[in-house]
């Protein structure tokens, strides 16, 4: 459930069920005094409450695995439903957190948040900073489009000129980031998809100096199927690039020593 509404009841809801959100649906009213559905038996009371929604057609399901890819680190230690370990917890009608809202609902191409709701408790620069960080974290605005412009448009190692098809990739993950980090371009290398797998899983790395590196539970071998050489050089790095590559590699070792 995301952000209530009138009091009692909450503007938007995200369905999930079998390893998927499934839908959206929109709240059509305030809630108001119903009876139990005769389907649930002797389980609660009588007399509840009840809201009118709307779901939202056209909706393609959403894996729990890409949801923890987008919101990981996002979520309240406590009454959560997800898991640290990226399980879910069974129980009904959570409420999650602003940003993760805006982020599922953005996936799904949901109207903002920002444009129909009133966020309780921000300033006008808080919820632009909020926008930002929520556009950064679905690979849209203003970080995709400095790390772009920084690498001239083009993979920072094959040169690939195509866009749409490269991804603006945080060096040091988003989820142990404070917000200024997530939107920093020196915080982020524009990869071809095959580069980009094996960064975002701690497999390759660079050295400040743009030296390709490997992790020992990958081959160089395998590597050179998805033409990947050994003497590879990521270019144009600056003394900005460092403290986050160097915070790249050691996730790299910590990962390799478990």
């Amino acid at each position: 459930m995301v952000k209530p509404w009138k009091g009692n009841c909450w503007r938007y809801y995200l369905l999930y069920a079998d390893g998927s959100i499934r839908t959206v649906a929109t709240a059509l009213n305030n809630a108001y005094i119903s009876q139990k559905p005769t389907e649930f038996g002797n389980l609660w009371q009588g007399e509840g409450w009840c809201v009118d929604v709307n779901f939202l057609e056209n909706i393609e399901p959403l894996a729990l695995s890409h949801v923890n890819d987008l919101t990981a680190g996002l979520w309240p230690d406590k009454y959560s439903p997800i898991q640290p370990s990226g399980r879910v917890n069974q129980g009904y009608f959570y409420r999650i957190p602003v940003e993760v809202g805006v982020i599922l609902l953005n996936t799904f191409n949901v109207p903002s948040l920002f444009k129909h709701t009133q966020i309780e408790d921000l300033d006008e620069s808080q919820v632009t900073e909020k926008e930002a960080l929520v556009k950064a974290r679905v690979g849209q605005g203003k970080f995709r489009k400095l790390v772009i412009d920084y690498w001239g448009g083009e993979c920072a190692i094959t040169k690939f000129p195509n866009t749409g098809l490269l991804v603006a990739s945080h060096i040091k993950p988003w989820a142990i980031s404070c917000n200024n980090d997530r939107l920093d371009p020196y915080n982020g290398l524009l990869l071809s998809p095959n580069y980009n797998a094996l960064f975002d899983r701690f497999l390759i790395s660079f050295s400040p100096e743009g030296k390709i590196m490997k992790s020992d539970l990958v081959d160089w071998a395998d590597l050179k199927k998805l033409d990947i050489e050994k003497g590879v050089v990521l270019e144009k790095l600056k003394p900005k690039h460092h403290q986050f590559l160097e915070s790249h590699q050691e996730l790299m070792e910590n990962k390799k020593a478990k």
